[in-house]
């Protein structure tokens, strides 16, 4: 049965490529899957063999036009199975394909019927997220005649877990359209296209790499469940960086994808939870090993069900009750913690009132309260005995007490609209004026503010995103984070970009990114987004550009993956002045200025290239049934320019398991610690959960053992350079050589026996052609240049213990700072002058210029070393002393010597006499044996 046609078209200049295809045959066979009655569908992918053809102009046809073609490409057949259950009323239960094989294959979250469920409802517009695969579909009909609807949809990348071209699922995007045919509310037809595209700024980040050969090759031949079929054309490497989307085209006959029928797939989803769950004991055993995660889970599930369409049987619910009533009195409260998310999820009368009488016992300490008052701001409707007995712990309290403000302002949320205002209003009267310098009860007021989604409390915020602490202006920017569509809220977060510290960019840039989450219709003002992108790129904090980009990429609009390219490209030009070790000049004005100047200006001192090292990381975590605390801490070190100090930030993830907020919320974030330079440890704790922030305190206990901490020298160069300039009066032209200098000593044996040292030392010399008047005077000028040159590793740790009450955690810190010690190298000028007797005057100095360059290691070794005799005897072991050796030291560190000691100083050689003949012996020395002359410069 032909169930699929294919057309594949790629795209390059506007000339189409196309390649056809054979249908899709598929098997279907009618089952049993564990214990439902499913349908189980197998398809088979074939792809024919053929050619992929390019033509030139506006031919379009083979046949006519052969002799016109451009070039000719072969395909690979390729073929395979895919198989997907399904359930008769839709729920997909299990998807599966071959791997013994390599098939390309992208799969969407969950299953595939899912993901392509039409949306039959009657709007024109909808946004829906799928009950199985959880992913968002926004829909858009152009036209709707009778039981006939065209229908657009764009799948969010993140649902799509996994894709053929090894490239992370942020930089794809996926589109379809199809025609839809339904009848009495049932799917029986669908015929769409898809098209499956790389996001610019992935492209143009792989356009110039090697990286892009290996990302991206041709592919086409969608499958059902979105498998993509290898084409084996070998593409050239150009073609490769054109080629940027895929498009293919699908059918779908009746009865191949099901229709959703809720209540029944609800209920069939009750019917096999409750299998392990049929007896009161079944349901004790599962609440008192809580730690086995799967039980437990399907408990606050079968709690949900069963307030929608009643028990079957044994009712979990009020078993769950008669448990906690047994345990109140025990010491332990675990169990209590997490029967109190149960009852928050299930949300009935009866668990709501189980957790007020909990709330307001006796006998229960302040940390379990703190756990039931997370539970019940989590309830979706709340009856207004909650909301009083909230507002009147409140009002006893104080607006001191964290954890009820914020549950309060979740409430708010939930609450029936003809309450808002006067909860909104209750709320605002416990925040101080903008003037006080209380601080933390501000914060605590502010995030509740945040929690309660309502634009009545938008006024009230803004009033503090000018407060003179900092830390209220970023709890303000993070409260207006459901607001983020308005464009007056945008305005003002335009505005707080004035104050660019890190801590408020982070705050904004989180605050628009929870919003665009919140509404992903949200539109954004192009000059606050550019402003961000141009901000963290003078910060240079890597750590905001990425959470930037990732803000960008998901919005997926042109004008902000353009901003996304902006961003890679300043880091691609940072790194590249990192890696460039010359030195420029300040162009002087002219070329007379060169010498002349040094008297009157000394040069800004430049900073060795900063560095960044990620030098260690690490998760730690505690599980003590209720929660799982998992820590990741990465070190890295972010140093360089003129700052004077580092930040090191290391953020982690609380991942709730179902135990404590009643949800398996792996949405439950962020615990973060910074640290500051000058030592001083600022530990935060707070809980996001779906956009609220449910707990902000600070932690009570903090402990820091830094260990001591060692210094490491890695090497110390040091650099002198003596530059001699002929005796001349200056002129115009300078010019740089590079020469030696030569010494050679001689002893001559009373055997006629001659030992000798030659040494040669590389030097710089700068000559300035002009003419000298002698007649008047005769100027000797010198250049010289010194400087050190170190680079130093520091190492150390730090092991932080840090208890909110319960639980508690560990943060270790292991790291080196490292990098070039602020370096100067020093050039200076000096002159001397001769009288008519020849005879140098006193040495005079002109200021010296300061300046700094990039050299590259440097050390002297001595390769050879040995004396011999010229009488044919032994050569001399190389421990003895030859005449006049200098030796060369190795050490790294070469002391900065007086330019004066070398000055050139030219002695007369004597003349060494050697006798020669047959037998003669030679003649004794007249003159004393040589000692080794002053330096002296050959020619270059």
């Amino acid at each position: 049965m032909c169930t699929r046609s294919r057309m594949i078209q790629f795209k390059e200049n506007d000339q189409p490529l196309t390649m056809s295809t054979t249908c899709t045959d598929h098997v279907r066979s009618t089952g049993t899957y564990g214990s439902l009655s499913a349908t189980r569908y197998c398809m088979s992918v074939s792809d024919v063999g053929g050619s992929i053809l390019t033509f030139r102009g506006n031919q379009t046809t083979e046949a006519d036009n052969r002799e016109t073609l451009m070039r000719e490409y072969a395909l690979e057949r390729l073929s395979g199975w895919f198989c997907f259950v399904q359930t008769t009323f839709g729920q997909v239960v299990s998807v599966f394909h071959s791997t013994t094989e390599e098939v390309e294959v992208v799969n969407i979250k969950k299953g595939i019927a899912s993901a392509f469920q039409a949306n039959l409802r009657g709007t024109t517009e909808e946004t829906e997220i799928d009950p199985q695969s959880k992913h968002i579909s926004h829909y858009s009909y152009p036209d709707s005649v009778d039981e006939v609807r065209k229908m657009r949809r764009t799948i969010d990348s993140e649902d799509i877990i996994e894709f053929p071209m090894h490239i992370p699922t942020r930089d794809v995007k996926l589109h379809e359209e199809e025609d839809i045919e339904y009848k009495d509310g049932r799917l029986i037809k669908s015929n769409g296209t898809l098209h499956l595209s790389i996001d610019s700024s992935s492209t143009s980040r792989l356009e110039g790499s090697d990286e892009f050969s290996n990302a991206f090759t041709a592919h086409g031949s969608f499958s059902m469940e979105l498998k993509l079929c290898r084409i084996s054309a070998r593409f050239s490497r150009k073609r490769r960086a054109i080629q940027k989307s895929v498009d293919g085209s699908y059918s779908v006959e009746e009865n191949l994808m099901a229709t959703f029928d809720e209540r029944k797939m609800e209920l069939e989803k009750l019917e096999t939870l409750r299998r392990d769950l049929k007896t009161p004991q079944q349901v004790l055993t599962a609440l008192q090993n809580i730690n086995s995660g799967k039980n437990f889970k399907a408990l606050g599930q079968v709690m949900v069900l069963e307030r929608k369409y009643g028990a079957m049987g044994v009712s979990v619910t009020d078993t769950v009750l008669y448990y906690l009533r047994k345990i109140q009195s025990e010491e332990d409260m675990t169990q209590r913690v997490a029967i109190y998310s149960l009852l928050s999820s299930e949300g009935s009368t009866r668990a709501e009132n189980a957790l007020m009488e909990r709330l307001l016992g006796e006998a229960v300490s302040e940390l379990e309260k703190q756990s039931i008052i997370l539970a019940i701001s989590l309830l979706s409707t709340p009856s207004p005995h909650v909301i009083q007995t909230l507002e009147e712990m409140i009002s006893q309290s104080g607006n001191e007490s964290s954890t009820l403000l914020l549950a309060y302002g979740a409430i708010v949320a939930n609450a029936p609209s003809t309450q808002k205002e006067r909860m909104v209003s209750f709320m605002t009267a416990l925040l101080p004026p903008v003037t006080s310098e209380s601080t933390h009860s501000v914060i605590h007021v502010l995030h509740a503010l945040g929690n309660t989604k309502s634009s009545l409390a938008v006024e009230h915020i803004v009033q503090y995103l000018w407060h003179e602490d900092e830390d209220v202006r970023v709890t303000a920017v993070t409260a207006l984070r459901f607001f983020t569509a308005r464009p007056d809220t945008q305005q003002h977060l335009l505005d707080m970009l004035h104050d660019s510290s890190d801590s408020m960019v982070e705050a904004i840039i989180h605050a628009l990114r929870d919003g665009y989450e919140y509404n992903r219709e949200m539109p954004l003002d192009q000059e606050l987004i550019e402003s961000l992108a141009n901000i963290t790129i003078n910060l240079g904090n890597y750590y905001l550009q990425d959470e930037l980009m990732y803000f960008l990429r998901a919005v997926g609009t042109h004008s902000s993956l353009a901003l996304v390219d902006l961003i890679v490209s300043s880091r691609a030009e940072e790194a590249r002045l990192k890696r460039d070790t010359s030195t420029i000049w300040d162009d002087p004005s002219s070329e007379y200025d060169f010498i002349c100047p040094l008297s009157e200006r000394q040069a800004d001192v430049r900073n060795f290239p900063s560095h960044q090292s990620c030098l260690w990381s690490e998760t730690v975590g505690k599980d003590e049934g209720d929660l799982k605390v998992y820590l990741k801490s990465g070190v890295g070190l972010f140093a360089g320019g003129n700052k004077c100090n580092c930040d090191l930030k290391a953020l982690g993830k609380a991942v709730v398991r179902g135990h404590l907020l009643g949800w398996e919320a792996d949405a439950v974030k962020i615990l973060g610690c910074v640290l500051k330079h000058n030592g001083i440890i600022k530990v935060k704790a707070y809980i996001k959960f779906v956009g609220l922030v449910l707990l902000d305190v600070d932690l009570p206990l903090s402990y820091t053992y830094q260990l001591p901490q060692y210094d490491l020298t890695l090497f110390s160069v040091s650099y002198t350079f003596i530059v001699y300039i002929v005796p001349v009066t200056l002129s115009a032209s300078l010019q740089v050589h590079v020469g030696g200098q030569v010494f050679a000593g001689l002893e001559v044996g009373e055997s006629g026996s001659i030992k000798g040292t030659v040494s040669f030392t590389p030097f710089v010399t700068a000559t300035v052609d002009a003419s000298a008047s002698a007649s008047i005077f005769v100027a000797q000028v010198g250049i010289f240049l010194t400087g050190t040159i170190t680079y130093n590793i520091s190492a150390w740790a730090s092991v932080a213990v840090c208890r909110p009450q319960n639980p508690w955690f560990v943060e270790i810190y292991l790291g080196a700072d490292h990098g070039w010690s602020p370096t100067s190298i020093t050039l200076g000028a000096f002159y001397q002058l001769r009288t008519w007797t020849f005879s140098w005057g006193s040495r005079r100095t002109w200021s010296p210029l300061t300046y700094t360059w990039t050299l590259p290691g440097s050390g002297r070794l001595p390769l050879i070393e040995e004396c011999t005799d010229t009488d044919g005897g032994e050569p001399t072991p190389p421990a003895t002393t030859c005449p006049s050796a200098t030796p060369v030291s190795t050490s790294s560190t070469t002391p900065t010597a007086s330019w004066a000691k070398y000055r050139p100083t030219p002695t007369p050689t004597p003349e060494i006499v050697i006798p020669h003949g047959s037998g003669a012996e030679p003649a004794p020395p007249t003159k004393p044996p040589l000692t080794k002359p002053k330096p002296f410069f050959p020619p270059v």
